[in-house]
């Protein structure tokens, strides 16, 4: 019982630590982008779009391959309460009529990085969810992360015929 606790233990670190880091290197991507001008279906910092900023620094930060589109980014995702944003999830919006039409990343405290091809301020740059436009516009939140889960903790009783799981306790399994 006490080697599978610490296995058990140890690929639960090992699944946590590298998704973490992955939101955090796909944040560190997206600030370099910033001030580089909109260009419907530019990939590079020469230019790029919304969903080609997804696209390509998700890519090369994280390894992930996305797809390429708005529409195609949002059927893909799991869509997730606002609560459970984090860093490097994907943040949706209604900018043309009522279809999905926009994205950006969420890189925390209410901010999201995106490329905007019209406004005052175009090409990429750093938004905030409170902003009255954005506000108005937001369509929710997806992740493409695999669901965070909690290791299934193991009670250890001196009493062999007593022992069982935590998921067996909760479930009234024996």
């Amino acid at each position: 019982g006490i080697i599978f606790v610490v296995f058990a233990s140890c690929v639960f670190a090992q699944e946590v630590i590298p998704i973490q880091a992955k939101r955090n290197a796909i944040v560190e991507e997206c600030k370099e982008y910033i001030g580089t001008p909109y260009l419907y279906g530019g990939l590079t910092k020469d230019g790029i779009d919304c969903s080609g900023f997804v696209f390509t620094t998700v890519r090369d930060s994280a390894g992930v391959q996305l797809p390429r589109t708005v529409k195609a980014l949002y059927s893909f995702v799991s869509i997730i309460p606002d609560s459970k944003k984090q860093k490097g999830d994907l943040v949706f919006f209604k900018t043309v009529e009522s279809k999905i039409s926009h994205v950006g990343i969420y890189i925390g405290k209410e901010q999201f990085i995106h490329s905007v091809s019209d406004g005052p301020n175009t090409g990429v740059i750093v938004s905030s969810l409170r902003e009255n436009y954005w506000k108005t516009r937001y369509a929710g939140v997806g992740t493409y992360f695999p669901a965070e889960t909690q290791p299934t903790e193991i009670y250890v009783n001196s009493n062999k015929d007593t022992e069982k799981t935590h998921s067996e306790e909760v479930s009234g399994i024996k």
